[in-house]
């Protein structure tokens, strides 16, 4: 089974490709070449890959982070699978292959069903030009990293390891599991910690008055005026 490395490490290799390749706007149709564009989504991955440890080894890698999280890895690969797939027409488009041929071009994958020469004209001049079309199937999968990465980040998201919740400590003697056991007397012991730890925040900001020593004793109260 591929790793989430060897994925990554296949997306910096194209992008390598693609930032050694010095066109003018005669290989693109006219268009000016989006190397601007394609260094920062580049840019962008390393930062992303960086900050998930895509490229550690060890116990600080990505994949051995996830290596119980299955449908994490399963959506990142396949994420990663995506820019490898959206970065390898640019190559071709520069190589002179063409986009609307049969082997899978960038405008025939995207205009399937358009069989005139009138849509695929109207297409383009309402979505823009083919390299507008190249970045932004780059720029995607990039930005579905990114939100991923910021799930992933999120304490709420965090998923308990099937090994921890599979784990049993049974007594030898009787199959009584202890942790279920000692489960109920540890809450019993935190809550009691908690309770004694608002009641000593309780007694700094509120801190207790004595009695008023004017206070009227039982003979003198009769005499207090009372509104009707």
């Amino acid at each position: 089974m591929e790793t989430l490395t060897d994925a990554g490490s296949r997306t910096v290799a194209l992008f390598e490709k693609i930032k050694a390749l010095n066109q003018t706007s005669e290989h693109t149709g006219g268009d000016k070449w989006p190397a601007t564009e394609l260094a920062t989504e580049a840019d962008r991955f390393k930062l992303w890959a960086v900050n998930l440890g895509l490229f550690v080894q060890g116990h600080a890698s990505l994949d051995y982070r996830v290596r119980d999280a299955e449908s994490i890895r399963f959506v990142i690969l396949r994420f990663i699978a995506s820019l490898n797939d959206a970065l390898t027409p640019v190559l071709e488009y520069v190589n002179g292959a063409s986009t609307t041929s049969p082997e899978g071009g960038l405008e025939d994958s995207i205009n399937a069903t358009d069989e005139s020469d009138g849509l695929d004209e109207s297409f383009a001049s309402q979505d823009g030009s083919d390299m507008d079309l190249l970045v932004e199937g780059v720029r995607d999968p990039i930005d579905r990293l990114f939100k991923l990465a910021v799930w992933i980040r999120n304490p709420s998201s965090r998923i308990t390891s099937p090994k921890v919740l599979r784990y049993r400590l049974l007594d030898p003697e009787t199959g009584v599991d202890l942790l279920d056991v000692f489960k109920e007397f540890d809450y019993d012991y935190v809550s009691s910690l908690f309770l004694e730890f608002r009641k000593s925040k309780a007694r700094a900001d509120h801190p207790i008055t004595e009695p008023s020593s004017d206070y009227p004793d039982d003979n003198q109260s009769e005499q207090i005026w009372e509104p009707i």
